[in-house]
């Protein structure tokens, strides 16, 4: 189990997490930013040619993701796209793929990024994430800094 930071509630995050997927148009579509450790597990069987789920799920796997191996396990990251390429590479990074965060992870996850970034909104929290994760949705970090208490009490300072 994460543990609490002061600033934002597991429940409130799992609330952010909620209203996440319900905005979901279609709830059966396969989603790269809420991976599941099981779901995480299976994309890794499927990577490595083995039988899981159903041929539209394998296929959906091949086509987002890759594996990198680390010693003897392997590692799911997100293929990126050659617009995310190119705007990484351009900042001076060679890189080609970055790592699945799992759902299991992003509170304890968004909330150090948080903190890195001395909760400088969204566009620091998004970049911080960003560069280290391949899944990130931007409105769900917008979500999470817009509930964050202590961003919130530095709005409600600036404006009165």
């Amino acid at each position: 189990m994460a543990i609490a930071n002061t600033f934002m509630s597991i429940e409130t995050f799992e609330e952010i997490i909620s209203s996440y997927t319900a905005s979901l148009k279609n709830e059966d579509q396969q989603n790269l930013y809420l991976i599941s450790q099981d779901t995480y597990e299976d994309i890794k069987k499927a990577l490595l040619g083995e039988q899981v789920r159903n041929t539209h799920f394998r296929k959906w796997a091949r086509n987002h993701f890759c594996y990198i191996t680390v010693g003897a396990d392997q590692i799911v990251h997100v293929k990126l796209n050659s617009r995310k390429e190119n705007a990484k590479n351009n900042i001076n990074r060679n890189i080609h793929s970055l790592p699945v965060l799992i759902r299991e992870n992003m509170y304890t996850v968004f909330c150090a990024a948080h903190l890195d970034v001395s909760h400088k909104k969204l566009a620091g929290t998004y970049d911080k994430l960003r560069s280290e994760w391949g899944n990130i949705n931007r409105s769900l970090v917008k979500s999470f800094c817009e509930r964050c208490s202590i961003c919130a009490v530095r709005v409600n300072r600036q404006f009165s």
